[in-house]
Formats: structure tokens, C-alpha cells, sequence
């Protein structure tokens, strides 16, 4: 109906008729003849390839608190922001399973339980952000606020974990929350593939092996006295370190830092047992987590890669730019099977993953699978030529620089140093040792770690679409499992 009406005001305004419509010039490509366009003298010429300036890592300065912490800082005045990372080197593995999770949770409650109460309040007052973490190897918390009320904000910090009760009155409450994370994680297949590798790579009894949100059973047995105990040995003057980015000045940052945590206790805590290598993982190396009707599959190819401190970390992080390059193109530009997909290198103080991760269409995960296989050979056998190692290592250089796009990044890293004892040179000394990495180098680590028998295969999708496809692949068998039920839709 309204096509016709259309056609009918078209045509009144016409006269009833069809005109002829006259350009006063003719339209591009009209004739074959394309007018020139005012910067056709531009695009005549390709412009000139741009060199970029090197890298140059701006200096960390660090101070010490008068009970020993550690200072790690960087002024950073482009924008009104101040970011600071209290970091401690007391993680989750130290710990029963689960503790960490509920202390993040239950840390800045008052004494009446509530998670909006009295501390959540002066912090939003602030602007403030504040976000505690917690993994295997840190406990940390975030705050992230408007640099004129940077002060105020760490103040409050200070006084907030100063304080810390952990009322048993919000522990049933803060139990129900984590539970209905820990249910949730079969809503995302990244999640799940994430946690399978982690399964794969890592034996059972290996603190590895378990997300440190926890389980059902651990959370379950979770204790007023654990959060306690494990919050005394996180905030352990002896093992915290501060890292602050942003727009201040350190003459005042510094004395309220002392004011704020310079009170806390050193209580002598031994140093962390030396990290050990996990044993080699049993696990199939073909695993097929089935997620009935799913359109994609979620791809991991892991191995098993090295600690922070390890001297092939740096040669396996520029063998990474080159990888993820290789299969991004690979992939997408040359078959269009994904989007996206990437590789990555995961250092903790114990051996972390090195894996290619991506999102594949369904019905070509199989030869996806193969083709990073492919990639991943050449880098076995084959070194770089010159140039390629020059591109390599500029790209792994400008990931560094990375790391100073914003203060929240820069106190993640300064966070990172404090916690695993790196020196304040630590960006010059990486950007050197970058630059010393050889093409030798790179052929080497990848014929180490992505060695075929330390290689496994995650895949999160549909079975019945993707078992015959990986059976193909030729890696072995293929373990298959149930997905964990999806969270059920609620309505509002």
C-alpha cells in the first residue's frame, strides 16, 4: 500500500510522465571519461614509507616506604588521571581454593556485610573505581580516579584494608554471588575453552590446573578465619608493593603513600617457596567440549611455554608477533574461516601457556586446525631471513610500547615488576634483550615448545558438526565432553 502510494505521488509530480534528467556535467565514469577530482595530483604519487622513531622506555623512578614497601611510580600529565595498583605477591595458591575469589569479594565490606555500604560510598563520592583482583601468583587491588581527588581516594584505600573485618553476616550473600559466577562460565565459550586449557596443560592436584574463582565444593567451604588469615599474609608489608601512573606530583604522592601504608605491619613473612615446573600433563590432547547447535568453534592450540624469569620468555614473546601474524592471515585474509585469531604468551613465576586462539566458522575448524599446524612447522624449521627478524623484533618492541597507552596500563605493569622483584630498568633491559633476539633464537624456542607431543587441541562447538573434522586432523584421538549447561534466560 504504501509502494503504491508512493508510485503515485512519483507520478503526479512527474505530470503522469517519465522526464529525461539533464546533468549540467556529466557524472564520474559517464562517457569513459572520469573527471578529475581535486586531489587527483595527490594520489598520483604513493606516499613515502614513514620511519618510525625508536622506542625509548621513559624512566621509573621507585622510593620505599618506611616499612619497607616497595614504590614504583611514573607522572604522566597528558590527562587528569591517577591510577594505583597495591600489589602483593601473596596469591590465591597460597591459599585453599577459592579463598582468594571471596576475599576479593568480601574485602571492602563494612561491618554490616553490605556491599554498598559505608566504604563503597566514600569511594563513589570520589569518582573513584576500585577493583580487587586476584590470581594465582598476586592479590591486588585497582583504584583508578580523577587526579584531583587522588588523595582523598588513597586515604580511603589505605583505611579500607586497614579495617577489614569480613562479617560473617556478608559471607552467605558474597558465597551466592561467586557460585552464580562459577555457573555461569558454560554461557561463554572462550571461558570454557580458556579453562579447558588450563585442565589440559595442567595436571590435577597442580594449583594450575584450578580456576582460581573456585567450586561449587570449595566455595561452599570457604571461612571467616581463611578470608582473615589470608588477608593478614596479602597486605604483609614484606610482600606489597604500590605502583602508581598518572597526573601527580610524587612530593605530595609520596607522604601520603607513607601516611596511608607506611602504618602497615612487616611481619617478617618467609620468602615464596621457589616455583616448580609442573609435571608433564597426561591429558588427551584432542579435547572436544560439545556445545549443541553452535554456530562457531572456539579454537585453542596450547603448549606448555616458560616462567617470568626464564631466558626464552622474550624470544618466545617475538616469536609470538610472528605467529599470530602468520595464522591472522592465514585465516582470515586467505580462507575468511574467522574473523579473528591470534597468538599469545602467558608467563607466571612457574611455566605459563603459549597457545593460538580464535573463533572459527563451524564447518572448516578441521582444516583451520591444520593450518596452524602448518604455520606452526615453519616456525620449527625454517629460520627468518633479515628482514623478517627485523620486523618481528620492531613489532615486539611497539607491543612494549603498548604498555604505556594509558595509566591503567602503566600500572599494570609497574604492578607486575613490584610483584615478581624486577628491577626499575626492567622496559630498557626488555627492549635490549629484544633486540638480541636471533632468528636462531626463534626457530629454536618453537622447536622446543611447540614440539608435536607438548602440543594440545581444545575445541568448544558443536559436536556433531566438528567430530569428524578433528578425528581428520590426524593428532590422535579426540576426547569428547559435555559443555556445563547454559545459565537460563530470566526475564526482567
Amino acid at each position: 500500500m504504501k509502494r503504491a502510494l508512493l508510485l503515485a505521488l512519483l507520478a503526479l509530480g512527474c505530470g503522469g510522465g517519465v522526464k529525461t534528467v539533464h546533468f549540467a556535467r556529466e557524472p564520474l565514469g559517464v562517457g569513459g571519461a572520469r573527471l578529475p577530482t581535486p586531489d587527483a595530483s595527490f594520489r598520483s604519487t604513493a606516499p613515502h614509507t614513514a620511519v618510525l622513531a625508536p622506542f625509548v622506555p621513559p624512566p621509573i623512578a621507585e622510593a620505599r616506604l618506611s616499612n619497607g614497601i616497595r614504590v614504583l611510580y611514573l607522572e604522566r600529565h597528558d590527562f587528569p588521571v591517577v591510577t594505583v595498583r597495591l600489589v602483593s605477591s601473596h596469591g590465591s595458591d597460597q591459599a585453599p581454593l577459592g579463598v582468594g575469589a571471596m576475599w576479593a569479594r568480601l574485602v571492602f565490606r563494612g561491618p554490616d556485610g553490605k556491599e554498598r555500604g559505608k566504604i563503597g560510598r566514600a569511594f563513589a563520592a570520589h569518582g573513584a573505581d576500585v577493583s580487587p583482583r586476584v590470581n594465582n601468583d598476586t592479590t591486588s587491588i585497582r583504584l583508578e580516579v580523577l587526579s584531583g581527588d587522588y588523595r582523598r581516594s588513597i586515604e580511603i584505600l589505605g583505611e579500607a584494608i586497614g579495617a577489614a573485618t569480613f562479617p560473617a553476616s556478608g559471607l552467605e550473600e558474597a558465597r551466592d554471588l561467586q557460585m552464580s559466577t562459577i555457573a555461569r562460565r558454560g554461557d561463554d565459550p572462550h571461558v570454557l575453552a580458556s579453562l579447558k586449557m588450563y585442565e589440559t596443560l595442567y595436571p590435577l592436584g597442580d594449583r594450575y590446573h584450578d580456576d582460581p574463582g573456585g567450586t561449587k565444593d570449595s566455595i561452599a567451604a570457604v571461612t571467616r578465619d581463611q578470608l582473615v588469615a589470608y588477608h593478614r599474609a596479602a597486605i604483609d608489608a614484606a610482600r606489597l608493593s604500590i605502583a602508581v601512573a598518572g597526573d601527580f606530583d610524587p612530593k605530595v604522592l609520596l607522604p601520603e603513600l607513607e601516611k596511608d601504608f607506611g602504618k602497615l605491619a612487616d611481619a617478617k613473612a618467609p620468602p615464596l617457596a621457589k616455583p616448580t615446573a609442573p609435571e608433564k600433563s597426561t591429558a588427551p590432547r584432542l579435547v572436544l567440549v560439545d556445545r549443541p547447535g553452535a554456530s562457531q568453534a572456539t579454537v585453542i592450540v596450547a603448549a606448555l611455554g616458560v616462567a617470568y624469569d626464564h631466558a626464552d620468555r622474550l624470544p618466545l614473546e617475538v616469536l609470538r608477533g610472528r605467529l599470530s601474524a602468520a595464522v591472522y592471515f592465514n585465516l582470515r585474509e586467505e580462507h575468511a574461516f574467522t574473523y579473528g585469531a591470534g597468538s599469545h604468551v602467558v608467563s607466571f613465576r612457574r611455566p605459563g601457556p603459549v597457545f593460538v586462539e580464535g573463533a572459527i566458522d563451524k564447518e572448516h575448524t578441521g582444516e583451520a586446525i591444520s593450518l596452524i599446524f602448518g604455520e606452526i612447522e615453519k616456525l620449527r624449521t625454517t629460520e627468518l631471513d633479515a628482514e623478517a627478524l627485523a620486523d618481528v623484533r620492531d613489532d615486539a618492541m611497539l607491543d612494549l610500547a603498548r604498555d604505556f597507552d594509558s595509566t591503567l596500563y602503566v600500572a599494570s605493569g609497574l604492578a607486575t615488576m613490584g610483584a615478581l622483584g624486577l628491577p626499575a630498568t626492567h622496559y630498557v633491559d626488555t627492549m635490549k634483550g629484544i633486540g638480541a633476539v636471533t632468528a636462531a633464537d626463534l626457530k629454536r624456542v618453537a622447536a622446543t615448545y611447540f614440539a608435536n607431543d607438548a602440543i594440545h587441541v581444545i575445541v568448544v562447538g558443536d559436536g556433531k558438526a566438528l567430530k569428524a573434522q578433528l578425528d581428520a586432523v590426524g593428532e590422535g584421538k579426540v576426547d569428547v565432553e559435555k559443555a556445563p549447561p547454559e545459565t537460563p534466560e530470566t526475564s526482567e
